[in-house]
């Protein structure tokens, strides 16, 4: 994927931004309307935005904190994932992963960035906002998914999706999912994961055995 994301919506509450000459990158921007005193903020009202810098894609919330890939598609090792204290809509914490970052998800008390670039995904824990790993997998990984103790992860050069051993932090044996996967959500005791590529004729979401 290729492109750049104005900003990204969390939650129906905060939008995050990239950052840009109206200001700096973790500051908040409160939107106010015209309204009469009838009226009532319904739940798709857009309260403050959050600028993180970068080009925000993934983001996942853990706790009181959301937490955002800031991406960079012109320069490319200058990836990150930001937190965001929702309490106050700042950003509380950067740390730099792999190059050009896409999804994140929660597992184990890590946050899990998939690296399209550089076919890698950090992990990141969440309470000291440390990168404690980089684990290498297969090529152009995106999607990501937690299950039990495997973090599943789509590669969509490879047309695969693959588990990672949370706890050792190294990848299992991928599994062959169709053409061009791209996402994966955890469901029903199961890893789903959709698949850009495949023909109108056929199922474009897949169910791995686990």
């Amino acid at each position: 994927m290729r492109g750049t994301v104005a900003f990204v919506a969390i939650a129906a509450l905060l939008a995050v931004s990239c950052g840009g000459p109206s200001g700096d990158a973790g500051t908040a921007t409160t939107r106010s309307a015209t309204a009469s005193p009838a009226s009532s903020p319904t739940p798709a009202d857009i309260r403050a935005e959050v600028r993180v810098g970068g080009e925000p894609i993934g983001a996942v919330a853990i706790g009181e904190d959301v937490w955002v890939v800031a991406s960079s598609f012109e320069s490319i090792h200058d990836g990150s994932l930001a937190r965001v204290d929702v309490r106050n809509g700042r950003v509380t914490a950067r740390v730099r992963v792999g190059s050009i970052p896409l999804e994140v998800t929660a597992a184990r008390g890590s946050l899990w960035v998939s690296n399209s670039d550089d076919d890698t995904v950090s992990r990141i824990d969440a309470r000291t906002a440390r990168r404690t790993a980089t684990v290498d997998v297969c090529a152009a990984p995106e999607g990501l998914a937690a299950l039990d103790d495997r973090v599943w992860v789509v590669c969509e050069d490879d047309g695969v999706v693959a588990p990672i051993d949370a706890e050792r932090g190294r990848m299992l044996d991928p599994v062959s999912v169709g053409a061009s996967p791209r996402f994966a959500t955890a469901a029903f005791g199961a890893v789903w994961v959709s698949n850009f590529g495949a023909p109108p004729s056929r199922a474009s979401i897949r169910r791995p055995a686990r």
